[in-house]
């Protein structure tokens, strides 16, 4: 099969989450281009023609001017800090926008008129503003050149007025540099004398500042300085060191003479005086001879007693010699002057050593007390280094701001006696050989390009408002919020016939004719979700209608029977729309008896039933009576849809629109429910909220919605999933979704 031959088969995909369908938009330019291309074409034609019939042809003529620091001075040696750049005041501030508002300044544009003798339309001297309208002056980005164009109807004043504006605007310069260098020198000359003074009371500052506080070179004092703490730190260890040896030893030698070192000295000092150690050497040997005695004679031998007086008298000389040598302070036993040779060395050590001992505590205090100089002095250091920095920072000012002023003065004599200016021309205006349209020209063909293209949006959005009818599936589906069972494609015959009308005499069975074909599978799809929307109990007795005719719901009827049928389903194809009635036509029988006769009891109902197809019957509409609502309303019809769901398996009804009359109303509460069928580009949005609402309020039963005839082209592909190579094995499946999943998702009420 060829696959253009039909249309290709279509589902809805679950797009709860699309909120936005930017394809719409497209189908509306699309379905409106013609009419909105006319309206906006059409006002752009008449804008163009009355632009170019407004617009003014002119002359443009353009000059250049590189505005620099003339550098002709710092050949004399005298500019060579200069910098060859414009600098700005500020820093928001751009140097040759300055010069273009000078350029544009009363005394420039002023002369330029009066050089040329410009005059206006009146013959009258030209205004300045009437100048400056015309003049345009902007910066070339990235260079210092500024270009100058002026507009005239007159080729020759637009280019004399070019080169006036860029030599009076030298000439200016060259005006202004000569006052700012006289003005500049006299300012100078007056704060040299100044400038000088304080240079000389920095310095003697500075040397007052040093000499009082000793100072030459800072940071080689704090060196040194450093160093000889350490050093000092290392001495002061060490002599206390020694200060703990020696004084070890003293405290030593005094446990061993039982002495400290002033009654050492005494002893020693006794130890050197003759009376003292002659009286101490009779006492000796008195003492012997007493000893000697003493072995003969008892202690009452008058030669015992003499030696005993001698001895008493000696020692009291020798006390009275000691008082004589060392006065009354301490008292010396004679033993204590009967020392060795042995303890005498030991004296003399310990007197040696307490001198040694307080030499060297003397050492430690003269330590300390430099130490302590040298550290409040590197306390001070960093304190004198900061005034003495700040002096210098004052002198080292005041000097670089005599120089500054030194130098400056001679640069401006030299700048003043050269006569030059911060600008040169580097290329005059020409004369212009071809006029141009005013830039407002331009603006307008542009802002007539956008209210065109504004009217062509607008023409589609009032067109698109105007129009009522719902476009695609999604507009349907929003309309009526009903569960949505099945989408049917537009579909063609073989021979590529479109039929439109489907509520006609001719309607397509395709599921009879072309049972594998894209739409025989899409009314399969429908019969599948019909099965689960509720699990208790499958609708048997479904009514068919729509809000408006004309929008498929025979066909969808017919098409619903015959897939029913197909699965050895008993079904009941009843065409209760006795105002245009149209089953009869599909299936090829003739209308004389049917529903109607049944119902007025002029048939009987077996006589007025037939089988079209294996197990699928039809009863058409039969005679159209007067008033069918009244027919449709009767017990009899009531009695025979209750026969027709017990004899069959399915009982198909076609009814007639909602909005036609109340037949379908009628019909949906003797049935299970009614199935809508709705149809984009048919009903409109008003129709279908009626619909709706008549539903609603009559308490039908809606099983679900049908969108019928749907053109694939009006609808979002990201909508939509379809095949396009159709199979008869493969025709027609819903994305990541098996029936399974159908019925138990949007199916169930």
């Amino acid at each position: 099969m060829n696959p253009t031959e039909y249309p290709v088969a279509v589902e809805i995909k679950n797009s709860e989450d699309l909120n936005i369908d930017f394809q719409q938009y497209w189908f509306a330019i699309k379905r409106r281009w013609l009419p909105a291309i006319v309206i906006a074409g059409g006002f752009f034609a008449l804008g163009f023609m009355g632009i170019m019939r407004i617009s003014k042809h002119h002359y443009v003529a353009e000059g250049k001017i590189l505005v620099k620091p003339d550098e002709s001075a710092s050949l004399t040696g005298l500019l060579e800090d200069t910098k060859n750049q414009l600098t700005p005041l500020t820093f928001q501030g751009n140097p040759l926008k300055t010069e273009i508002e000078i350029i544009l300044s009363k005394p420039v544009i002023s002369r330029v008129i009066n050089s040329l003798n410009l005059l206006d339309e009146d013959g009258k001297t030209l205004s300045e503003k009437s100048l400056k309208q015309n003049i345009e002056v902007e910066d070339v980005g990235g260079t210092d050149i500024l270009q100058i164009s002026y507009k005239s109807k007159d080729s020759k004043v637009a280019a004399s007025v070019v080169n006036g504006i860029m030599k009076a605007y030298i000439e200016n310069n060259k005006l202004v540099n000569r006052s700012e260098a006289l003005a500049a020198k006299k300012f100078i000359a007056q704060q040299l004398p100044e400038t000088q003074e304080s240079v000389r009371q920095a310095e003697n500052l500075l040397r007052n500042f040093q000499e009082k506080n000793q100072l030459v070179a800072i940071d080689e004092e704090a060196k040194l300085s450093l160093e000889t703490v350490e050093r000092l730190k290392t001495q002061i260890a060490e002599t206390k060191a020694n200060f703990a040896n020696v004084n070890a030893r003293y405290r030593d030698l005094i446990d061993k003479l039982g002495m400290d070192y002033r009654k050492a000295i005494v002893v020693a000092k006794l130890s050197q005086s003759q009376p003292v150690q002659a009286t101490l050497t009779e006492i000796q040997k008195t003492e012997e001879q007493l000893k000697i005695e003493n072995t003969f004679f008892q202690d009452e031998n008058p030669k015992i007693l003499n030696l005993k007086d001698k001895l008493n008298s000696l020692k009291n000389q020798l006390q009275e010699r000691i008082r004589q040598e060392i006065g009354d302070a301490q008292t010396i036993s004679a033993q204590d002057l009967q020392a060795g040779e042995l303890e005498t060395g030991l004296i003399s050590q310990l007197i040696n050593l307490q001198i040694e001992q307080v030499g060297l505590s003397n050492q430690i205090a003269s330590l300390e007390n430099n130490l302590s100089k040298y550290q409040e002095r590197i306390n001070t250091l960093p304190k004198l280094k900061e005034e003495e920095r700040e002096i210098q920072r004052n002198l080292e000012a005041a000097q670089a701001t005599y120089e500054t002023l030194l130098t400056k003065l001679k640069e401006i004599e030299a700048a003043g006696n050269q006569n030059v200016a911060n600008a040169r021309i580097i290329e005059e205006a020409s004369e212009p050989k071809n006029a141009s349209s005013d830039k407002s020209t331009s603006i307008f063909l542009l802002g007539n390009v956008v209210v065109s293209l504004i009217m062509f949006i607008g023409t589609i959005i009032l067109l698109e408002k105007a129009d009522r009818s719902l476009k695609n599936v999604k507009s349907v589906e929003k309309v009526f919020q009903y569960s949505l069972l099945a989408t049917i494609p537009t579909f063609k015959s073989k021979q590529n016939i479109i039929y439109k009308n489907l509520d006609k005499s001719h309607i397509e069975i395709p599921v009879r004719d072309n049972p594998f074909s894209p739409i025989s599978e899409a009314f399969r799809m429908l019969q599948a979700s019909l099965e689960f929307i509720d699990d208790n109990k499958t609708p048997n007795v479904i009514v068919i209608s729509s809000s408006i005719s004309e929008e498929g719901k025979s066909t969808v009827a017919a098409n619903l029977a015959a897939v029913y049928a197909e699965l050895k389903e008993k079904v009941l194809l009843i065409d209760a729309n006795m105002r245009t009635a149209s089953q009869h036509n599909a299936w090829g029988l003739t209308n004389e008896i049917g529903l109607s006769n049944v119902i007025v009891g002029r048939t009987d109902i077996s006589t007025a039933i037939k089988e079209i197809m294996p197990n699928l019957h039809i009863l058409t509409s039969g005679v159209m009576p007067a008033n069918p609502v009244t027919l449709l309303k009767s017990q009899a019809m009531a009695s025979l849809i209750k026969n027709a769901s017990r004899n069959y398996d399915y009982v198909i009804i076609d009814a007639p629109a909602v909005l036609i009359g109340a037949d379908a109303l009628i019909l949906g509460k003797m049935s299970d429910g009614i199935l809508m069928v709705s149809r984009p580009g048919v009903v409109d949005s008003n129709y279908a909220v009626n619909a709706k609402n008549l539903l609603k309020k009559s308490g039908q039963n809606v099983l679900g919605l049908v969108v019928n005839s749907v053109i694939l082209k009006n609808e979002s592909d990201n909508y939509f999933h379809f095949t396009e190579n159709h199979a008869p094995e493969k025709a027609l499946f819903i994305k990541n979704k098996s029936v399974e999943q159908i019925s138990n998702s949007s199916f169930k009420q």
